[in-house]
């Protein structure tokens, strides 16, 4: 019996976490109100700090992409004043651009999920 009641708590809180990331307006707000009591506060900030943790790393791997970025574009501008080809460290960063756009719009929707649960946490 015990065991029944873990599993509705937890497919509750799941239920409310996949909810919590689609679009405000696409919920009904009593039904809303009504799965947030079976979320439990401690599964929010549990939440808020792995997306938190997430949000450092992904800023860490951008930093590291705008270090690799600035450092071919010396080897770039240096091929250039002797005349090499430049073809590849293009590509290259060009490669490097991409990834950092990529990585960038990852944590635009990390802020977004973020900002979600933190509104949660503020209603209890």
């Amino acid at each position: 019996m015990n065991e029944d009641s873990s599993r509705k708590t937890l497919k509750s809180e799941w239920s409310l976490l996949v909810e919590s990331f689609i679009d405000d307006s696409e919920l009904d707000v009593k039904k809303k109100k009504l799965k947030l009591k079976g979320l439990s506060l401690d599964f929010v900030v549990d939440q808020i700090k792995d997306l938190s943790a997430l949000k450092k790393s992904l800023y860490q791997k951008i930093e590291k992409i705008k270090e690799q970025i600035e450092s071919s574009q010396i080897i770039l501008e240096n091929l250039e004043l002797v005349g090499s080809d430049t073809t590849e460290i293009i590509l290259q960063i060009d490669q490097l651009h991409v990834e950092g756009e990529k990585l960038s719009a990852d944590l635009l929707r990390l802020d977004q999920k973020l900002k979600k649960m933190r509104s949660l946490e503020d209603q209890f």
